[in-house]
């Protein structure tokens, strides 16, 4: 465990005895104001007042060294947040640096605050970076893509009426909370963009008067896993919550739909991700899912011509057929096992045929509409393509 102080010094401590214990104690020349443990390098990350960002090399803890220091900000470092082999800085200078540690460089700046950011937090399953401070929204970052910008998280019913004290992105969730000086707590859901519920830390009303403005009241937040779904606020009183799940499972799945298509006969929607399938009308009513329905995950649906059938493709080469009335198997080809599916061509005639593209192999299928059941192997032909194939069109006639 690694501890900072107002004094300017820095400890490590030792949690492996059932007295903790102190193993390196130092005073430093400033003070430090954010530390992040990385445990894949086995290093630790410090922030500093002046803006100096260290990388301590913890592998004997009774004798740390510093491997890197560089002046990364013109101001405090107040929070250090790590991605992969990334470490991302939040400093009073408005910037969001990134690091990278296997190199010591500076890959990346990240700009779009007006005031000093104060915290930093990552959700994995939506690849989205969420950075709050002295402005009184957090903001968004698709961290992967190339021009990074950030979408302003605003609930323009109950804003928040100060500045951010906490942030955080509940993993293996979609949820984000985020807390402001007012004690105002809002839960946010990042597939939409949009807050789903607010309430005040101290009194748990969720009644907010519109203009109104709370005293300051609430210095630091934290949250718990999803399991418990709990938000602990601390400031004047020490508060606990708990707070509900935002999934409606008639109108939203947890994770991203990787499969559409839609049925121009039943007018429905038909919606895929990993393991699970859902058919949908038009307006968004959830008609019936079909969950864990394939061994490994989806990759690419087509329907046939009557609108009765929808063929699914899978990582694990699997081509299933399926009734789209009842969701039934009626059907599974295993042909192309092994190599993982991209994609599936219906094609209308007598008889109709599917064609079927692998990572390495195209292959045609027979599947007349007179026996359901029968879904014949016909041929099969290497891709003469020197890396993986990753999308297919097709020309109905030729």
């Amino acid at each position: 465990m690694a501890v900072t102080c107002g004094d300017m010094t820095l400890s490590l401590w030792t949690m492996n005895t059932p007295v903790m214990k102190s193993v390196y104690h130092e005073r430093l020349n400033e003070s430090q104001t954010a530390l992040k443990w990385c445990e894949s390098y086995n290093r630790l990350l410090v922030g500093s007042r002046s803006g100096m960002f260290s990388i301590w090399n913890c592998s004997d803890p009774v004798a740390p060294t510093v491997s890197v220091s560089d002046a990364l900000h013109s101001q405090g470092i107040l929070d250090i947040a790590l991605i992969d082999n990334l470490s991302l800085t939040a400093s009073l200078d408005s910037t969001i640096k990134v690091t990278d540690l296997s190199r010591g460089q500076v890959t990346a700046k990240l700009e779009g605050h007006t005031h000093g950011v104060c915290h930093l937090s990552y959700c994995n399953e939506y690849s989205l970076l969420l950075s709050g401070g002295y402005e009184e929204q957090p903001y968004a970052w698709m961290f992967h893509m190339n021009d990074r910008k950030p979408y302003p998280l605003v609930d323009k019913l109950h804003p928040h009426r100060g500045a951010i004290i906490g942030l955080e992105a509940i993993g293996s969730t979609p949820h984000v909370v985020s807390t402001d000086r007012c004690g105002i707590i809002k839960i946010w859901d990042v597939r939409t963009l949009k807050c789903v519920q607010t309430q005040l830390a101290e009194t748990g009303s969720t009644q907010l008067s519109v203009g109104a403005v709370p005293p300051p009241s609430v210095d630091s937040m934290c949250c718990s896993g999803k399991d418990t779904n709990r938000i602990y606020v601390s400031g004047r009183t020490l508060s606990v919550w708990r707070y509900n799940a935002s999934v409606n499972p008639t109108q939203a799945d947890d994770r991203c739909v990787c499969l559409l298509l839609y049925n121009e006969h039943s007018n429905e929607f038909l919606t895929g991700h990993q393991e699970t399938l859902k058919i949908w009308t038009s307006d968004g009513t959830l008609v019936r899912g079909f969950s864990r329905v394939v061994s490994s995950d989806t990759t690419c649906v087509c329907i046939d011509t009557t609108g009765r059938r929808f063929f699914v493709g899978t990582s694990s080469g699997l081509v299933i057929g399926f009734a789209w009335a009842t969701g039934i198997p009626f059907k599974t080809y295993t042909e192309m096992a092994g190599n993982e599916i991209f994609g599936l061509a219906y094609l209308s005639g007598n008889p109709c045929r599917i064609i079927v593209f692998s990572t390495e192999v195209w292959s045609i299928l027979d599947t007349p509409h007179s026996r359901p059941l029968n879904l014949k192997f016909l041929a099969k032909a290497s891709l003469e393509h020197t890396s993986i194939t990753s999308c297919l069109i097709f020309k109905s006639g030729d």
